[in-house]
Order: structure tokens, then sequence, then C-alpha cells
């Protein structure tokens, strides 16, 4: 906190030139943002905001006779890492938390968002455009705590390059439908 009570996080690397760090990078309500959007096949949720929710899903689930569709948003800020950084390798573990296998798939994509969001604004309707190009697929899980690490380092060494474009992920089903 600065003098004025601001709440500032700040991240001070310091390291020998041609040397090689590891750290994580974790969002929190300073560095980082997320929440989940829903959609009801009727059109209800479309305004929600859930950006205090603890968990990120991607699921299509059956709710009193109708189906719920839910995607989730995530973006870290990385004003940490010098725009001339080289990126060795960068990954994104999504850890599992009660699906059942055997009610569905949840196969998912990971995509890049390509316009800005906010969590204060975020809901159905109002959420960022992605591009399913370069989508990152992931298959379905085969247990209920199945934990899913990606290869984001193309992504994140782009954020890293070019920090104006860094708007996160969005992580949907494959199959938003059925």
């Amino acid at each position: 906190t600065d003098n004025a009570g601001n709440k500032e996080k700040k991240n001070l690397i310091i390291a020998a030139e041609n040397t090689s760090l590891s750290f994580t990078i974790s969002p929190d309500a300073l560095s980082g943002k997320d929440g989940y959007i829903q959609l009801a096949d009727n059109g209800a949720n479309a305004f929600n905001n859930n950006k205090d929710a603890t968990q990120l899903k991607a699921e299509r689930l059956s709710v009193k006779g109708g189906w719920n569709t839910t995607r989730s948003l995530l973006a870290f800020d990385l004003f940490c890492l010098p725009a001339n950084t080289t990126v060795n390798s960068a990954s994104l573990t999504l850890y599992g938390n009660g699906h059942n296998p055997a009610s569905r798939a949840n196969d998912s994509y990971l995509y890049v968002n390509t316009s800005d969001w906010y969590e204060s604004t975020l809901t159905w309707t109002v959420q960022p455009s992605h591009t399913t190009t370069g989508g990152i697929y992931m298959a379905a899980t085969t247990s209920s705590a199945q934990n899913t690490s990606l290869d984001v380092t193309s992504q994140v060494t782009t954020w890293v390059q070019n920090p104006s474009s860094n708007y996160g992920w969005k992580l949907m089903l494959a199959d938003e439908t059925t």
C-alpha cells in the first residue's frame, strides 16, 4: 500500500544477464483478472457477473429442465517482464475439481481474447471477442480431479513482446450445444 492508501502490486525481478529464471504468476485482485459467464438456453443468466467466483468453469449443465453453458476468462498482468525478455517456456495448469467423466465429455479449448474486458462488467452479453486461430485443445478428462497443464509459450511470448495485445484467454467446451 502506498502513502495515499492505494494498493499496488509490484514485481521486481533481478537477475544477472544471460541467466534463466523460473517463477509463477498467479492472478489476484491486483495483478490479474478472472471470472466466468453463463447463458441458459432460455436466455437466463446472460447478465450475471461471476467475477468473485473461486473456480473457473467450462461446462454445459442441466438445470431445472434446461441447460446452462459456462465459459471462463483469465488474464495475467505480465508487466513484470521487460519486452526484451526471452520466454523459454510458459505453461498454464488447470486443476480438475468434480467433473464426472461418465456424465458428458468436457474436452475444451483455450482461446485468445482479442478485445479487452473488465471483471466488474463481465457477463455473457458483455464478453470479449476471441479468435479460434491457435486455440489449444484439451482432451476430455478421465477422472474427477484430473489436472491439465498446457503449453502457452507462444502466446505468453507474444504478450511479453506486445503487452497491449494481452487480453488473456477464454476457456470453452469444444461442444457447447449438447
